[in-house]
């Protein structure tokens, strides 16, 4: 993995912090890393069934602006798709209380 990790355009500070995360929630293959840094959260996030916290520090530190080798775009992208993940579970929130507040009516 670790020799996957530094072929990313990230500084190598950054490809230790990642590798950290990877470690941490026990994320051994190339493709779930590809996937998150390819702007696949949802993919990445219900199929791997992975934790938010999982999918919000890894998107963070390849989305760090401050980070040279990231193009901005990219950057862009993961907030993007950040966005897009959370409002998805605010939309599958809101239709179970929906379905709660029928069941009290």
């Amino acid at each position: 993995m670790q020799t996957f990790i530094e072929t990313f355009p990230i500084s190598k500070e950054t490809g230790k912090i990642l590798l950290q995360v990877c470690e941490k929630y026990n994320i051994r293959h190339e493709k779930e890393i590809v996937d998150i840094y390819r702007h696949k959260p949802d993919l990445f996030f219900e199929e791997k069934n992975f934790s938010k916290e999982c999918w919000n520090e890894i998107s963070t530190i390849l989305s760090d602006p401050s980070n040279p080798y990231m193009p901005k775009d990219s950057v862009i992208s993961f907030k993007k798709a950040t966005l897009i993940v959370k409002r998805n579970k605010l939309i599958e929130e809101l239709a179970e209380l929906s379905k709660d507040i029928r069941q009290i009516t």
